[in-house]
């Protein structure tokens, strides 16, 4: 698994490989979600979100980077629907150096959307 980093400053980007540690560490995470977080939200819901936290040209920026996992960008462009313990979900909430708790709330404000 890999994780790209995207310096917003610079424009820099590049491919790191996980460790095992990390990638233990997303599935931890990933089992760890509370309930009353919503498991799933749809790709408007998803998309409008991340606007509305001005996040959604960063993510735009790393799917238009060539470094970026071809899978990643094809479930990117293609999901009509968006997991909050995937792992790309959980890469690109680390790629963008988002907390737990912000991912949460992402996802609760997402929900809210209709």
């Amino acid at each position: 698994m890999q994780r790209i980093e995207f310096d917003v400053t610079t424009g820099e980007k590049r491919v790191v490989q996980l460790t095992a540690e990390e990638i233990a560490e997303i599935q931890k995470t990933a089992a760890a979600i509370p309930a009353n977080i919503p498991s799933e939200v749809t790709r408007y819901q998803a998309l409008a979100a991340l606007h509305l936290a001005g996040l959604l040209g960063n993510v735009e920026a790393m799917m238009a980077d060539a470094a970026t996992d071809k899978l990643t960008v094809i479930a990117w462009q293609n999901a009509q629907a968006f997991k909050r313990n995937s792992p790309m979900v959980l890469d690109m909430a680390q790629q963008l150096n988002l907390t737990d708790q912000q991912l949460d709330d992402l996802f609760i404000s997402a929900s809210q959307i209709e």
